[in-house]
């Protein structure tokens, strides 16, 4: 369900304007959790003892997403002609 859920979010949040970053939440989410299941697995652990942190990571993932979603990325304003050609001007 969280799956659904984050891909929902994902590409509103690439439509919005993020683009490339949109994918950076669910990145992180699955290196951390690749590495905090590595680490309980080496030590003899089982599912159980990752549930809360998994479900935790999962949420601030979502989360992240959500307030992609609801501030979309402006792009930087662009010089005008007249800002270029005083720009150019001062670099003289």
């Amino acid at each position: 369900m969280l799956l659904i859920a984050e891909i929902i979010l994902t590409v509103m949040a690439w439509r919005r304007g993020w683009k490339g970053w949109a994918l950076a939440p669910m990145a992180g989410v699955l290196f951390v959790a690749f590495l905090l299941g590595s680490s309980v697995a080496a030590s003899g652990g089982s599912m159980e003892d990752i549930l809360g942190a998994s479900l935790l990571l999962d949420l601030t993932g979502i989360g992240t997403l959500i307030a992609m979603v609801t501030h979309p990325r402006t792009e930087k304003p662009h010089l005008e002609a007249r800002d270029a050609a005083q720009l150019s001007e001062s670099v003289r």
